[in-house]
C-alpha cells in the first residue's frame, strides 16, 4: 500500500471553537484513508511576518515551524474571509 500523503493544515483563526478548524477536521475526516492531516497548532507563537526580520538567529517557534512544512508534501490554510476578501494570516 502506498503511504498517505501528509498534510499540515493551517487555521487562520486562534480561537478554540473557530469554523475554520472545523473545517479542517471535516477534511481530516474525509480524507483519512489516502491523507493524513497534521494541524499546526502553535500559530499564536509565531512572530509577525517581517522580512526584515528574518535573519541568521531564527526564533526555535519559527524552526519548528519550517520543520513541519518541511515534512509536509502539500499544505492547507483554511482562513477566515473579509467582505469575500482574503486576509493573511
Amino acid at each position: 500500500m502506498k503511504d498517505k500523503l501528509k498534510v499540515l493544515a493551517i487555521c487562520g483563526s486562534t480561537r478554540r471553537l473557530s469554523s475554520n478548524l472545523n473545517l479542517i477536521n471535516a477534511f481530516a475526516d474525509l480524507a483519512a484513508e489516502k491523507i493524513a492531516v497534521t494541524a499546526y497548532g502553535d500559530l499564536t507563537s509565531l512572530p509577525h511576518f517581517n522580512p526584515d526580520l528574518d535573519t541568521d538567529v531564527v526564533p526555535e517557534e519559527v524552526k519548528a515551524f519550517r520543520e513541519e512544512l518541511a515534512k509536509a508534501d502539500g499544505v492547507l490554510i483554511s482562513t477566515l474571509s473579509m467582505q469575500w476578501e482574503f486576509r493573511a494570516l
